[in-house]
């Protein structure tokens, strides 16, 4: 009976302690972890228009849209980035030029840019966000803006609109090429500024770049779908635009964010594998802006199967055109490597 109370002291301080310093988590076998988001926000768990999900191409809908435009004031902003117990994210901080906006799409105003932050796992646990074919990518990049008719991010979110708030999501993946133009250059750069925030609270400023981030080749070709946030409270306010490319970032810029922290101390839970898992789609219509071609793969090789948690080397090269970004003309020096995690991929 001692041990029995002395059990439930222990399980409810732990649980005290972990609310305490956020009141929820990413960790599936948590009492805080994503199942219990209800706790936090009722919509979390009865929601109807919940993220993220899983995007089947061929059962989505084919729409013309506009092309997305960013603008982007001339020069670099000087962002502050940080690390928030939950992700790592930047945000501007000076910029002489005014906002950054974001336009077309199915966008009907513009949208003022808010932050970035991303969700992350490692070559053998991988956590985008959303799936293709219920495969996930090493993670996912969030670019979030709101109506520009509201305030801030924070009126948006409370707002009962489904297009309050628009966020692009970047999947990303990890490449060993030796060859720095496989990379995808704003990524590579978000990860270098952030390299030095272990612990829950540290920050750093560096000049940062928008459109280095997002390119327009980066996003002309998007799924997009009505959705919430993917972290409590849930708001379902949110208007998805899942690019169809899969980004490159070097293994090792990964790899060195691992470590990363949830607290303050090295005994915090770490950040990496912060992917919330998928959500019912509940009939709604997913939309692309681009056409498939009958021959043409849906997802690319280069992606992990969802849950596929003993993968041991990440694809770097593709021959697909769908999914991928437009690196997989790899030069003929890198035959062998190519076929070497080419069968690492069957293996799998």
């Amino acid at each position: 009976m001692q041990l029995a109370i002395a059990t439930l002291l222990s399980t409810l301080l732990v649980y005290t302690s972990n609310a305490g310093s956020g009141g929820w988590d990413h960790d599936p076998t948590s009492m805080i972890g994503p199942k219990y988001w209800g706790n936090v926000s009722a919509i979390c768990r009865d929601g109807r228009k919940q993220s993220p999900i899983n995007i089947v191409p061929p059962s989505t809908i084919y729409q013309p849209y506009p092309a997305l435009n960013l603008t982007v004031p001339e020069g670099n902003a000087v962002f502050k980035f940080g690390n928030g117990g939950h992700d790592v994210s930047g945000h501007p901080v000076v910029s002489s030029g005014g906002n950054i906006l974001l336009r077309g799409g199915p966008l009907g105003a513009a949208y003022k840019f808010h932050n970035i932050h991303i969700h992350y796992g490692n070559k053998s646990m991988p956590a985008s966000e959303h799936s293709v074919e219920r495969a996930r990518t090493t993670g996912e990049l969030h670019a979030v803006f709101y109506n520009s008719s509201f305030t801030t991010l924070s009126d948006a979110a409370a707002d009962n609109s489904s297009s309050a708030i628009a966020v692009i999501g970047i999947r990303f993946a990890a490449g060993l090429w030796v060859n720095e133009s496989y990379y995808h250059a704003g990524l590579q750069s978000f990860f270098e500024n952030v390299a030095s925030l272990t612990y829950k609270g540290n920050e750093t400023t560096h000049s940062f770049n928008m459109s280095d981030l997002l390119r327009p080749e980066d996003i002309d070709r998007f799924y997009t779908y009505e959705g919430s946030l993917t972290t409590p409270n849930c708001q379902e306010t949110v208007q998805w635009l899942v690019m169809e490319k899969t980004q490159y970032v070097r293994s090792t810029l990964i790899d060195a964010i691992s470590h990363f922290r949830s607290g303050n101390t090295l005994t915090s839970k770490l950040i990496i594998g912060n992917a919330r898992p998928v959500q019912a789609l509940n009939g709604r219509t997913i939309y692309r802006n681009f056409q498939i071609p009958q021959s043409e793969p849906s997802i690319a090789p280069s992606t992990w199967r969802t849950g596929n948690a003993s993968a041991s080397t990440t694809p770097v090269v593709s021959t697909a055109t769908s999914g991928v970004a437009p690196i997989a003309a790899a030069p003929v020096v890198l035959t062998t490597t190519v076929l070497v995690f080419t069968f690492a991929t069957l293996k799998n």
